[in-house]
């Protein structure tokens, strides 16, 4: 039992040292994040002008595309930061 925790540390090791690069990347998200809904409106005026009117459509399509980019941002980052492929671990599943 103890070696393989001792196993289980040492493969854990690489991402400890890693997540040290997690903070100033989380503050820059979130910096970046503030900044952008203080000035949502200049920049929706900038990417998608005739895309203003509030509609349900308008919302959906909108809300959607700050969700996927958001959301790639912060897990894409975080993944190459911590050294993670997910293609890597995808195919090592089907493998087993």
């Amino acid at each position: 039992m103890d070696r393989l925790l001792a196993l289980e540390d040492e493969k854990n090791s690489r991402y400890r040292k890693r997540m040290l690069y997690l903070i100033p990347f989380n503050f820059f998200a979130l910096w970046g994040t503030i900044k952008y809904f203080q000035n949502v409106n200049r920049i929706a005026k900038k990417f998608w002008p005739k895309k203003q009117k509030a509609s349900i459509g308008n919302f959906f399509l909108i809300g959607t595309l700050q969700a996927v980019f958001f959301t790639t941002f912060y897990i894409g980052g975080t993944l190459a930061i911590l050294g993670i492929n997910p293609a890597k671990i995808l195919t090592q599943d089907e493998e087993q």
